[in-house]
């Protein structure tokens, strides 16, 4: 038997992924390589950039509502 995790989906914030250490960095991996989903919980209340984003392999990108609400919606 397997000890993957098979339809789980694993949400982190900005600030869990913010350390760089090698752990911290290879910590999605290792849990998709297991079968689990990655959800980046709550962007857009944190430190991190969309450049930063590239630095991982997300399934799932979870964006804060009050950061949405921040957008101007109007046109010109």
């Amino acid at each position: 038997m397997s000890a993957g995790c098979n339809g789980v989906i694993l949400e982190l914030t900005e600030s869990a992924l913010i350390d760089n250490s090698e752990g911290v960095q290879k910590f999605p991996q290792r849990a998709q390589a297991l079968g689990c989903e990655i959800a980046l919980d709550d962007f857009g209340t944190g430190f991190f950039s969309l450049g930063y984003l590239r630095n991982f392999e997300f399934d799932l990108l979870k964006i804060d509502k009050t950061f949405i609400d921040k957008l101007d919606n109007t046109r010109n």
